[in-house]
């Protein structure tokens, strides 16, 4: 167990931090910002997030992912996830996140990428998401692919999703929330707007 409070993780060659081998690690009033592959990681253990901002402001010639959750469990409030290239927040296969009083926003595509998402959850990947708020993000707000993956909304926003012209329409985006392939998406209370 690891606990941490009032830092920064800043400008590391790979991910800023992460936890493993069924660790745990909290992160309390902390700042993660401009590392290589992804600001936090997760592969299995519980990361638990309290008033964190992670963050990418420089251009990256690869995606900077602002949190990869591929096993495990997150939970968070008061998280702020900024700038990310491709997506603020990806959760998938056992992974399962739990945010309040969030805010994810300014995900950019990144030159022949695919796609963009503000809040991506594939492969079963599991995520609830309250009182929080995705916006200003390219192509997606809010994806969901492959069964049986969920996510669940309550008392959200996602507001001005941006298309990128681009792409071929069928891949543009400018959609606030997108469910495919089985996946189940919930919204009760989410506002949607300008996307």
């Amino acid at each position: 167990t690891v606990d941490l409070t009032t830092g920064v993780s800043a400008f590391n060659r790979a991910e800023g931090a992460g936890a493993n081998a069924n660790g745990r690690l909290t992160l309390r009033q902390f700042l993660v910002e401009e590392n290589l592959t992804s600001n936090l990681a997760l592969a299995t253990g519980h990361l638990h997030l309290h008033e964190v901002r992670i963050r990418s402001t420089a251009p990256a010639r690869r995606p900077v992912r602002g949190l990869q959750l591929i096993g495990g469990a997150l939970e968070g409030d008061h998280v702020v996830i900024e700038g990310s290239d491709e997506l603020g927040v990806l959760v998938m296969s056992s992974a399962t996140a739990t945010l309040s009083d969030s805010l994810i926003r300014d995900t950019r595509i990144m030159p022949a990428a695919p796609s963009a998402s503000g809040f991506h959850v594939q492969d079963g990947g599991t995520a609830t998401l309250t009182r929080s708020v995705l916006e200003d993000n390219d192509v997606l707000a809010l994806s969901a692919r492959g069964a049986p993956t969920s996510a669940r909304l309550e008392d959200c926003v996602i507001r001005r999703t941006r298309a990128v012209h681009e792409l071929p329409p069928d891949r543009s985006g400018g959609r606030g929330v997108e469910a495919a392939n089985g996946a189940s998406v919930t919204l009760r209370r989410t506002l949607l707007a300008d996307s």
